[in-house]
């Protein structure tokens, strides 16, 4: 009964250590797919409901960047909490740059041409920053 109860404890242990060492994958993973999403969304024709101005955008990058610079770090350091930590701040920052050129590029000061661009920059930026976050994961 003695061994019964050691041996349980012990496959108990191995797995709170299985789960702390895989909850920065599991992070990543869960906000790789829902970069995808957010892709899906900006690429649709549906046009959004607001507009901002083309300024907002270019302000929305530095996000992009800071996170950049976590992924890169986390991808150096492969400390779960910088993964984590990661995870967390690609999901705004893609999101936010996402929302943010989608609403610049329906500026009614924005033509046609520069719109279709805008449109196709973000696309991208945000395929470039899943290649990373890949990249991550298989660190």
């Amino acid at each position: 009964q003695v061994m019964v109860t050691n041996v349980t404890s012990l496959l108990k242990t191995v797995k709170a250590v299985e789960d702390e060492a895989t909850r920065g994958t599991r992070a990543l993973e869960a906000t790789i797919e829902y970069i995808k999403q957010e892709l899906t969304v900006f690429q649709s024709s549906e046009v959004p409901e607001k507009t901002s101005s083309p300024e907002e955008s270019i302000r929305m990058t530095k996000g992009i960047t800071m996170a950049t610079a976590k992924a890169v770090a986390a991808g150096n350091s492969c400390r779960q909490e910088d993964v984590i930590a990661t995870a967390n701040l690609s999901r705004k920052a893609v999101a936010d740059m996402l929302t943010a050129c989608k609403q610049a590029s329906y500026h009614p000061d924005v033509s046609e041409d520069v719109r279709e661009r805008a449109l196709r920059f973000g696309t991208e930026c945000t395929l470039g920053y899943l290649e990373l976050l890949e990249h991550v994961l298989l660190v």
